[in-house]
């Protein structure tokens, strides 16, 4: 399963509003995996060289903002979407109360530049231009998807 959490925008729940059902749900379920395994150690060799060890460095200092996103993004996939019938039921669904996607968190350092955001719209677009070109986004189509490193990522990562 390929990770990933879109932000095209500064504003998190604009971010999740505008977002693709399918992209809206995969945000979704990553960010959950990654509030539940952010600050887990494991002596895995395999689980400190996986892909998701980059958006987890991202978020260990910020797991209150990745709560946060997590809500909005099942607050707008719950109550905002027509669910399809298989998805209806299912325990990992309820809606939450809107209050808890209002509480104040500290944004991570990153949150907010231009470039970070610009890079996924720019992925957005390529993903699904038929879609995401109606948001009228000035950006370039070339711009490569931007995570910023952390040097607890590099550092860690470097010792494998």
């Amino acid at each position: 399963m390929h990770m990933q959490i879109w932000m095209p925008y500064y504003d998190l729940e604009e971010s999740a509003r505008v977002l693709h059902p399918s992209h809206l749900k995969r945000s979704y379920f990553t960010a959950r995996w990654l509030v539940k395994y952010t600050g887990r150690a494991t002596g895995s060799a395999n689980w400190a060289k996986h892909s998701a060890q980059r958006l987890i460095a991202q978020y260990g200092q910020n797991v209150d903002f990745l709560r946060k996103y997590r809500d909005i993004l099942e607050y707008e996939w719950v109550s905002s979407r027509a669910l399809p019938a298989h998805e209806i039921g299912k325990d990992y669904l309820y809606v939450i109360p809107y209050a808890w996607t209002q509480r104040p968190v500290a944004n991570p350092r990153w949150f907010g530049n231009n470039y970070f955001h610009d890079s996924h719209k720019s992925a957005l677009l390529a993903l699904d231009y038929i879609y995401y070109g109606r948001m009228d986004w000035d950006v370039p189509l070339e711009i490569d998807l931007w995570w910023p490193e952390t040097a607890e990522y590099k550092t860690r990562n470097a010792k494998l």
